[in-house]
């Protein structure tokens, strides 16, 4: 969100995508090819045709561009960070904005263009009536396990329990989710715990930082995010239920 008012930061932030992505779409999966040796194939939207030994089919988002990069090409650091360029100069350019959807992201991104631009502009944001929760923090969560199951299945051993496998036995899933609202403010909440401003600026910026930094192939700065969410897992577990 940072980067579409700040399109500097985007040279802090944005990775450049592995050099052995494969950028296409899926739209057939294919039984065993005898040819290759492989279990199955991929039919690709570009007409290629990729084999496979195991398939893991993940949807993942639907962010559209800028925020995401488009699926159809790769992109480089530059790339992206023209493509933020222009969406600057249009968010720069607008009177009014309209921002659909009041999740994390749009919450965020509304909050980053009322922080950037505090006056000049009329900034609305439109939900439905009700929200399911949806956080970066579960999702990392049930990504881990069902990662884990799918090794677990393929090597035929018992599958394990969600959530209580991946929240040190807890039934309900701790509620762990940090909003960022521009540079000096933000939301925290653990579980029934709720704290504003400097506690969730820092956090938000830590997650940032080892991330980024983990993304980038650190060994210590990963060592240091998996150690920084076992504790959150753990503390989420045991504290303000």
């Amino acid at each position: 969100m940072r980067c579409l008012v700040e399109p500097a930061h985007a040279a802090q932030t944005v990775q450049e995508q592995p050099a052995r992505a494969c950028i296409d779409a899926v739209i057939d999966v294919l039984p065993s090819d005898t040819t290759s040796g492989c279990k199955g194939t991929l039919q690709l939207q570009s007409g290629k045709r990729l084999g496979f030994d195991y398939c893991i089919l993940c949807c993942g988002s639907d962010y559209a561009m800028p925020i995401k990069a488009a699926q159809s090409m790769q992109a480089s650091v530059r790339e992206r960070q023209l493509d933020y360029q222009r969406s600057h100069s249009n968010l720069a350019a607008a009177r009014s904005i309209l921002v659909v959807g009041a999740g994390d992201v749009g919450v965020e991104l509304a909050a980053e263009i009322v922080g950037k631009w505090p006056s000049g502009k009329l900034v609305s944001v439109v939900t439905s009536q009700s929200r399911g929760e949806r956080t970066a923090f579960a999702a990392e969560l049930s990504a881990g396990l069902a990662a884990r199951n799918v090794m677990r299945l393929a090597s035929g051993q018992p599958l394990l329990r969600f959530p209580e496998d991946a929240c040190h036995g807890a039934r309900r899933l701790p509620k762990i989710a940090a909003v960022s609202l521009y540079k000096s403010d933000g939301v925290l909440q653990f579980n029934r715990l709720v704290l504003c401003g400097f506690p969730a600026v820092v956090t938000k910026w830590l997650v940032e930082y080892l991330q980024v930094r983990a993304a980038r192939g650190s060994w210590l700065h990963t060592i240091a995010w998996d150690c920084f969410e076992a504790v959150g897992v753990w503390l989420g577990a045991h504290l303000f239920c």
